[in-house]
């Protein structure tokens, strides 16, 4: 087995054991009232990406926040609706891969 497929492979259990934690984390989190009802900062990206899902402006003038996160929470609710599980199971993914490309890099390192 070559040093490189050694490698992914390692690189992909990493990914699956950080999934499964994050999966678990978000199964015990439903039974928590904070998963249901956003509240703070959850609930101010929540209205923004809404409102750039529906293509209506949100906050006229200088923004108050960077934008980045609530566009990409806006795609997201125009692609599957504006439902929490979707957001988490995509950041569930994108979590567990930035694990497996930490790992990567630190084997290069």
């Amino acid at each position: 087995m070559s040093r490189r497929r050694f490698r992914l492979r390692w690189a992909l259990a990493v990914f699956l054991i950080a999934l499964i934690f994050r999966f678990i984390f978000l199964l015990e989190f439903q039974s928590v009232p904070l998963a249901q009802t956003p509240t703070m900062d959850m609930e101010y990206h929540h209205q923004w990406a809404t409102a750039i899902a529906e293509g209506r402006e949100f906050i006229d003038g200088a923004f108050f926040r960077a934008p980045l996160y609530p566009t990409f929470l806006g795609i997201i609710y125009t692609v599957f609706g504006d439902g929490f599980w979707a957001v988490r199971i995509i950041q569930a993914l994108m979590g567990s891969l930035t694990a497996a490309l930490v790992f990567l890099i630190g084997l290069r390192i």
